[in-house]
């Protein structure tokens, strides 16, 4: 399995009320599971050192997956006034051959994705259609 890692450099010491969150689970002071808020399943871990914050997760997760690991990093980023250093999280390419990341491009990247989806409905829709005539 192929392990994905983000971190957040920090200056400041940060309230620890911002990780009274639902996904994630206390492990210890400088560990904790990320959680699917949806249910008991682990898709990652959050790791604390002096300055700095670890996220790692599976490269083979769902997109609802990825988008709860995205939506926690802009979470800390935010509440951390932190930098984010993403490059060891590539999930793929856009259809220009720009990489993209857990950040970096992401928004790009759901929405090529979505409107893929899309395509391939309607693309399906007419097959049904022509299989019925």
């Amino acid at each position: 399995m192929k392990l994905l890692t983000t971190t957040i450099t920090f200056q400041d010491t940060f309230n620890e009320t911002i990780l009274d969150i639902a996904n994630l689970e206390k492990v210890s002071n400088t560990h904790y599971n990320i959680l699917i808020a949806t249910a008991d399943k682990k898709i990652g871990d959050l790791l604390i050192t002096e300055g700095k914050m670890t996220i790692q997760y599976s490269g083979e997760l769902a997109l609802a997956e990825y988008s709860n690991i995205h939506d926690l990093i802009v979470y800390l980023q935010k509440s951390l006034k932190g930098d984010v250093d993403d490059s060891k999280s590539f999930l793929g390419y856009l259809p220009d051959g720009e990489s993209v990341y857990i950040t970096k491009n992401w928004d790009k990247w759901i929405s090529y994705i979505f409107s893929s989806m899309n395509n391939c409905k309607a693309d399906a829709s007419n097959v049904i259609a022509l299989c019925r005539q």
